[in-house]
Formats: C-alpha cells, sequence, structure tokens
C-alpha cells in the first residue's frame, strides 16, 4: 500500500473534479459531458464505486446546477439478464443523482444553436437506461 497508489487513486480524480469546476465557471457553462468507459467493465468493486461518488459529489458540490451527460461506452453497459435488473456503476450514480447526472443516448441537444445528436455505443441486446 504505497502513498502513490493512494494519491492516484484518491486525490487525483477530485483534483479534476475541481479543475473541471474551474473551467466551467471560466468557460461560463453548467454543461459537462462524461465519453464513457472510464472504467474497463460495467460493475465497479465498492473502492472504485467511492471514488466515483466523491467525483461526482464534487462537481456537485461546486455547482449544484451542473448538468452532466453521460455518453456510454461499450465497457459501461450491462447486457440483459433474467431479473431485468441492471446495477452497473453508471445506473447507480445517476440514481444518486438524479437532478445533475443524465444519459445522452439517442438523445438531441442544442447548445447555443448547434444542434447535436448524442448516441452511446449501441448493440441490440444492451440494457440501456430508460430516461
Amino acid at each position: 500500500n504505497s502513498p502513490e497508489k493512494d494519491f492516484r487513486m484518491r486525490k487525483q480524480p477530485l483534483m479534476l473534479a475541481k479543475r473541471l469546476s474551474v473551467v466551467m465557471r471560466e468557460q461560463d457553462t453548467n454543461y459537462l459531458f462524461i465519453l464513457g468507459d472510464i472504467i474497463n467493465q460495467w460493475s465497479a468493486s465498492p473502492q472504485i464505486m467511492e471514488v466515483l461518488v466523491d467525483f461526482y459529489k464534487s462537481l456537485i458540490e461546486d455547482n449544484p446546477d451542473i448538468v452532466i451527460g453521460y455518453i456510454l461506452g461499450q465497457h459501461d453497459m450491462r447486457l440483459y439478464d433474467d431479473y431485468g435488473e441492471d446495477n452497473s456503476y453508471v445506473h447507480l450514480v445517476a440514481r444518486m443523482f438524479p437532478k445533475n447526472v443524465f444519459y445522452m443516448h439517442d438523445k438531441y441537444l442544442n447548445l447555443n444553436g448547434t444542434e447535436i445528436y448524442l448516441s452511446s455505443y449501441n448493440r441490440k441486446d444492451i440494457l440501456y437506461p430508460k430516461n
């Protein structure tokens, strides 16, 4: 358990969140897009989940009006299962922060008069979010 590992795991994501908040204020925007595949599988260990939650909390505390659009990558999605339940880390985060984190699959977004179509990695057997 080297201190450097703890720094990379715990402190760097929070430093990134703080830096993103500063840049967003400088750019006068509340929009942040996360382009998926931030880890290499749909499930996250409790330690990784804690880091992810702290990252989102930090962003939201710095800017309560932030809109975080999450574009799913192939590693973020869970295939359909027999239970119809999805407990992927992305779904858990979106449920924890429903006023700030949104799926951007098959959505149109208008930013400053420019219409943008957003679509996630696409496969027919993927369990896509319903919002």
